[in-house]
């Protein structure tokens, strides 16, 4: 069996909620200095604070996609044993990933300036959402399943390798420099190996262990 697609993925409410909340203006905090009772407006001297860090969305931001493959490969052996190989490929393109349009300068940060020079000296950190990420992840599964009278046994192995340059939640280590965090992919397990016996016993009772 083989097959191929792809697969597109929707920006989600609540990434899309958030650039709109924290645009630098949406979202703000009001501090009053002296203020009146009961009413702390009636003789308070207000001010609004806008907040230091805001969140944009990337002009060409674009919804990321997936191209996936599979070829498998299943044997019937002798002495009721089944043998299944599968392989597959997946690449993840235009993958969501936030940088700091605004971060310090490369080479900037010493003992002058520690906080080092941004783009726009009078605002701090701004947050882009952008579709310049990519993934890879090939995974190879073998499964064999061995068939008795009144059990069967399963035996499963998958290898994985998955890179990519970022996780779409954290900001990458050089905002100026993104090849840098190409790398093992989080979360992704290299090897595992799982058996299971699944058994029917006296009066319809099913037995699974794993």
């Amino acid at each position: 069996r083989g097959g191929t697609g792809i697969f597109h993925q929707r920006l989600s409410y609540r990434e899309f909620r958030q650039v709109l909340q924290e645009d630098g203006t949406s979202q703000h905090r009001i501090r009053i200095s002296n203020t009146g009772w009961p009413d702390p407006y009636q003789s308070g001297d207000l001010e609004t604070i806008l907040p230091r860090s805001r969140r944009v969305l990337a002009p060409d931001f674009r919804a990321s996609y997936y191209f996936s493959s599979l070829i498998s490969v299943e044997q019937s052996l002798p002495a009721n044993l089944f043998l299944t190989v599968s392989f597959d490929y997946n690449r993840g393109s235009k993958m969501r990933r936030r940088r700091n349009i605004n971060a310090p300068l490369p080479g900037t940060i010493n003992d002058m300036t520690p906080d080092g020079i941004r783009p726009v000296p009078e605002e701090g950190d701004v947050l882009q959402l952008e579709s310049s990420g990519l993934s890879i992840h090939k995974n190879l599964r073998i499964r064999l399943r061995q068939r008795f009278s009144i059990f069967n046994i399963n035996a499963d192995y998958t290898g994985n390798i998955g890179h990519s340059d970022g996780d779409g939640r954290n900001t990458p280590a050089n905002s100026y420099d993104l090849r840098g965090d190409w790398g093992r992919a989080g979360l992704t397990q290299t090897h595992n190996f799982s058996t299971s016996v699944n058994s029917r016993l006296p009066w319809d009772v099913y037995l699974t262990t794993v």
